[in-house]
């Protein structure tokens, strides 16, 4: 994944991270999902903490916005292990999704 490649620059980082999650393309992007909590997080955690903060949020599935993305969210929190600003990434983004599940129910 070219957001993630360690000779990307972070701009280019970034812009990749940025276009990744795009609305209406879910059954694309479902596979996607499992990658971010197994090798996203562990690939960013490495990163200097405003860029590792940054590129959590970005590349959190949240167009996947159902029960699987927040179980895997809760798991991934309950696990530990994660920097401050991984752990206050999947926090607030577990918060607009539980906000976006709510209004759909």
């Amino acid at each position: 994944m070219a957001a993630l490649a360690d000779d990307q620059p972070r701009r280019m980082a970034l812009a990749h991270a940025r276009g990744i999650w795009a609305p209406g393309q879910e059954h694309i992007l479902t596979p996607y999902r499992d990658r971010y909590f197994s090798q996203a997080l562990p690939a960013v955690s490495g990163r200097e903490a405003s860029m590792a903060g940054r590129l959590a949020r970005l590349l959190y599935p949240a167009t996947l916005a159902d029960s699987a993305t927040m179980a895997a969210t809760a798991a991934a929190l309950a696990r530990g292990g994660l920097s401050d600003p991984l752990r206050m990434a999947l926090l607030e983004q577990q918060a607009v999704l539980r906000q976006m599940l709510a209004v759909r129910s």
